[in-house]
């Protein structure tokens, strides 16, 4: 086990203990690469959505864009679509991708160090905790993210909504 202090802002000082390559990750590493390769699919979902309904110069834009700004300029896009349920059910299942994009951010983006969750350290770790360096720097203390059941249930609502959206973007252009 090794330690890593990071002095933060006074009298904040803040230990974290963490392993290289821990054995006892091995649970956990599945459904992180689940999170990473089925976001993928998502990210492709905006694409074609782009596509479809906008012309070859905003796809191209779209192509340098991270995920949000795509995600937004479907939402613009969408307002276009003459079903007032439609639009909305466009809306619900593309600020869910945002939520979704966000949660996966703040684990692809910052040190993962596994945990317990209690006083007791036998046995593989049931959570993750990511010390934030932003908001650390601010003295905020480090806060656990995700469980494992956490990270399982943004994999089921990730599938569900690129399933949705590509059911959706076929009823636009079926209209």
């Amino acid at each position: 086990m090794r330690c890593a202090t990071l002095y933060v802002a006074e009298p904040f000082v803040m230990t974290l203990k963490y392993s290289i390559d821990p054995k006892h990750t091995e649970s956990w590493l599945a459904p992180i690469g689940k999170l990473v390769v089925n976001f993928g699919a998502l990210e492709l979902e905006t694409f074609q959505w782009i596509d479809t309904l906008s012309n070859r110069t905003r796809t191209d834009r779209a192509i340098n864009q991270m995920f949000k700004p795509r995600v937004l300029t479907i939402l613009g896009l969408s307002a276009n679509v003459p079903d007032k349920k439609l639009r909305k059910e466009i809306e619900k299942v593309w600020q869910e991708a945002l939520r979704i994009a966000e949660f996966r951010n703040v684990i692809l983006h910052n040190p993962i160090v596994f945990g317990h969750s209690s006083a007791n350290e036998d046995g593989p770790p049931d959570i993750i905790v990511i010390p934030n360096i932003k908001a650390v720097r601010k003295s905020k203390p480090p806060r656990m993210i995700a469980t494992l059941r956490e990270i399982i249930d943004h994999i089921d609502r990730l599938v569900h909504c690129v399933r949705r959206s590509n059911e959706l973007l076929r009823q636009i252009v079926l209209q």
